[in-house]
C-alpha cells in the first residue's frame, strides 16, 4: 500500500510538470477560428454587437489578419456606434425633461461646459478611435478578394426598432460598400472635430418641436416650423458665440485629412461597380447588386443594377450607372493634390453640367450648365464664413411662412 501512494504521488508530479511545461511553451489548446466567426456572426444577428465584438476580438488574438474576422469586428463596431448615438439620444432627452437642461446656456457632461466640449469629447473619446479601429480592420478584409461572411441577419437601428436587416453574405463588393461608408464617416468626424460647434443649447432644447422629438410626442411639424427657423437663426446670430460654425485654430490638418478620406469614400463607391460586374456568385444579397433577368449568375449589359436592400422605384434604377460616372469625376476633384489624385499632371475640378447625366437617364432634358466646383479646395480650406452667412440668409427666407409667394421668391434670389 505504502509502495502504491509513493507511485501515485510520483504519476501526479511527473504529470503536474508535463502540464506546466507545456504551459510554458505555449502548448495550449488550439482555438477554432472558424467556429468563432460562427459565435460572432450569431452574436452579430441577436443585434449584440458588444458579444459579437468580443468574440470576433478572441478570433484576431489567433490571426490579427483573418479577413471574415475583421469584417465581423467592423459589422459589431457599427452596431456599437448605433446603440452609442441611441444612448446619447436618450441621455439629452432625460437631462433636457427631467434636470433642466433646457433652461441653461450650457449643455455639457458637466456644469460649465459647452455643448462644443461635449461634443469633441464624445467624437474624440469614443467614435473617433472606434472609426480608427474599423478602418484598420478594413485593410485585411479588403486585402482579400475572395472574403466571404455569412451573417443569417444583421439588424440595424435604434432601440428595439429595426431600420434595415443586411443578412445575408458580406462579400468584397459590400466590403467596399463599408470601407467606404467609414471613409466618409472618419471624414465627416475630422470636420466637426475641426469646427467650433459651441452653440446656445438651450434655445434649442426649449422649443417644442425639439422637446416633442426627444420625449417621443407627436411632432407637429407645421404648427411648430416656425418656432424651430426663429430658433436657429437666433443660434446662428448670436453675438456671444461669433465663432459658431468657423474653423477651430491649429486643427486645419483635420480638413486636409477630411480631403483624402472623402475622396477615398467616393474611389471605394465607384470600384464597386466593377467588382459586381465580375461576380459569379449569387446577386440577390448584395448591397449593390443587378437584376439576374437571365439567371446566369452574371450580369449582362442590358440588366440593370439595383439596391437590393431598399425598394427603389425601377425608374430610379436606371440614374445608377449616371452615378457612377459622375462619382468618378467627383473622385479625381476630391483627390486633387493628394497620393490619391488619377491625374497629377492637371487639375482637377466638378462639372457640375454631369449632373444632366442624371437627369438624361429618366428622360429629361439637360438643364444644369457648366460650373466647375474646385472641391478639394472647399474641403482643405473651407469658406465657413460664407456657408453660416448663407444659412443665415436661408433661414431668413424661411422665416416669412406667412407669405409663400415672398418667400419662394426670397429663396429664387438666393440661389441665384
Amino acid at each position: 500500500m505504502k509502495h502504491t501512494s509513493y507511485f501515485l504521488l510520483l504519476v501526479m508530479v511527473v504529470a503536474s510538470i508535463v502540464v506546466s511545461c507545456g504551459s510554458e511553451t505555449g502548448d495550449e489548446p488550439s482555438v477554432d477560428i472558424d467556429d468563432l466567426v460562427a459565435q460572432g456572426a450569431a452574436a452579430l444577428g441577436d443585434g449584440d454587437g458588444y458579444r459579437a465584438r468580443e468574440i470576433f476580438a478572441r478570433a484576431l488574438v489567433e490571426d490579427a489578419q483573418h479577413p471574415q474576422a475583421n469584417l465581423g469586428l467592423v459589422l459589431a463596431d457599427v452596431q456599437q456606434v448605433l446603440h452609442f448615438l441611441d444612448e446619447i439620444i436618450l441621455f439629452v432627452g432625460d437631462m433636457a425633461g427631467s434636470m433642466g437642461l433646457a433652461q441653461t446656456d450650457d449643455g455639457g457632461l458637466e456644469p460649465g461646459d459647452s455643448i462644443d466640449a461635449t461634443l469633441h469629447h464624445f467624437l474624440k473619446g469614443i467614435f473617433e478611435p472606434l472609426v480608427d479601429e474599423m478602418m484598420l480592420a478594413m485593410i485585411y478584409v479588403r486585402a482579400d478578394e475572395s472574403v466571404v461572411l455569412d451573417v443569417p441577419s444583421y439588424p440595424l437601428g435604434f432601440s428595439s426598432f429595426t431600420l434595415i436587416d443586411l443578412h445575408g453574405q458580406w462579400d468584397a463588393s459590400d466590403a467596399a460598400w463599408l470601407a467606404g461608408t467609414l471613409n466618409l464617416a472618419q471624414g465627416a468626424i475630422d470636420i466637426i472635430q475641426g469646427t467650433n460647434m459651441d452653440m446656445n443649447l438651450g434655445l434649442l432644447l426649449d422649443t417644442d418641436f425639439v422637446g416633442n422629438l426627444l420625449n417621443g410626442r407627436d411632432v407637429d411639424v407645421a404648427d411648430t416650423l416656425g418656432e424651430l427657423v426663429d430658433v436657429l437663426l437666433a443660434v446662428m446670430q448670436d453675438a456671444e458665440r461669433p465663432d459658431f460654425l468657423m474653423p477651430l485654430n491649429g486643427e486645419q490638418w483635420r480638413y486636409e485629412r477630411a480631403q483624402r478620406n472623402l475622396a477615398m469614400a467616393v474611389y471605394e463607391w465607384v470600384c464597386v461597380w466593377s467588382m459586381i460586374e465580375v461576380e459569379t456568385d449569387d446577386p440577390a444579397d448584395d448591397v449593390l447588386t443587378y437584376l439576374d433577368a437571365n439567371g446566369n449568375g452574371k450580369r449582362e449589359s442590358s440588366e440593370r443594377f439595383a439596391w437590393t436592400t431598399i425598394g427603389f422605384d425601377p425608374t430610379a434604377m436606371d440614374m445608377l450607372p449616371a452615378w457612377r460616372a459622375m462619382g468618378w469625376g467627383l473622385f479625381a476633384a476630391l483627390a486633387e493634390r493628394t497620393d490619391l489624385d488619377p491625374y497629377p499632371q492637371t487639375y482637377n475640378t466638378f462639372d457640375l453640367a454631369l449632373a444632366n447625366m442624371l437627369l438624361e437617364s429618366i428622360g429629361l432634358p439637360a438643364l444644369i450648365g457648366s460650373q466647375k466646383l474646385d472641391f478639394a479646395d472647399m474641403v482643405e480650406n473651407p469658406p465657413n464664413a460664407e456657408l453660416k452667412a448663407f444659412l443665415i440668409d436661408a433661414l431668413e427666407c424661411a422665416d416669412q411662412l406667412d407669405d409663400p409667394a415672398t418667400m419662394l421668391t426670397c429663396f429664387s434670389a438666393l440661389l441665384s
